[in-house]
């Protein structure tokens, strides 16, 4: 179970809350990942590099000067580019990788408001606040018609700022989704559309 909902008649009264349970997976996913690449590319990277500094050596005995014995392989600089390389492949892919996940929202009656957090790699957690009359649509979705559990796809529109569409949840219970989707239309009305099964 990846999730857990707040139900409960006298909390539904108030709130319908969501928090991830793995809400760290996705980051350490994203950081590994990373790693992989890093080592990958280094993996591949390292022969090639090698055999030219082979041949730059070669190059260098055949001119009558030792590179063994100037130092040169001792020198931080020299090996720069191959893990510089494999670094930056690493950090370009942790870049590409790093979406926003939405780890728990509040709908809470009693301010009027919507309440999100998300995280990515590499960034500090980020609370977001949405008034009800900027929410445009509430759509509870499940991914096929057997499927007991969904999510809810919510599209904000904030004054001054473009239409944004959020994934909340993961792993809602069906029952739960219905029943807090019921509660929450007495506060936005048709803006809370039925069940959506994507594969009808």
């Amino acid at each position: 179970m990846t999730s857990n909902v707040l139900a409960g008649q006298e909390e539904m009264s108030r709130c319908f809350c969501w928090r991830s349970s793995t809400e760290g997976s996705t980051a350490c996913s994203s950081l590994l990942l990373a790693t992989a690449a890093s080592l990958a590319v280094l993996a591949m990277a390292a022969p090639v590099y090698l055999l030219g500094l082979g041949l730059a050596s070669l190059a260098s005995l055949a001119n009558g000067v030792n590179p063994f014995s100037s130092g040169v392989f001792a020198d931080p600089a020299i090996w720069i580019p191959l893990f510089g390389t494999s670094g930056l492949a690493g950090l370009m892919l942790l870049v590409a990788t790093s979406r926003k996940t939405v780890i728990a929202f509040s709908f809470n009656s009693e301010t009027r408001q919507l309440s999100y957090v998300e995280t990515a790699p590499l960034r500090k957690l980020r609370t977001t606040v949405v008034p009800f009359e900027s929410i445009r649509a509430v759509n509870p979705t499940v991914l096929t018609s057997y499927a007991t559990a969904g999510y809810l796809s919510v599209i904000t529109r904030v004054p001054g700022q473009d239409e944004k569409s959020l994934w909340l949840g993961n792993d809602i219970p069906v029952e739960s989704l219905q029943a807090h989707c019921a509660w929450l239309s007495r506060y936005l009305g048709d803006r809370v559309q039925p069940l959506l099964r994507q594969d009808c």
